[in-house]
């Protein structure tokens, strides 16, 4: 695997990342 590959992977996780931990915040402002 080539670094930039792993680090573009990288950035892509903590995006996703970031997103469902938002996702996970409202569901549990909403219970």
């Amino acid at each position: 695997m080539h670094v930039q590959d792993h680090q573009w992977r990288l950035a892509d996780m903590r995006r996703s990342g970031a997103s469902g931990l938002a996702a996970l915040a409202q569901l549990a402002t909403q219970l």
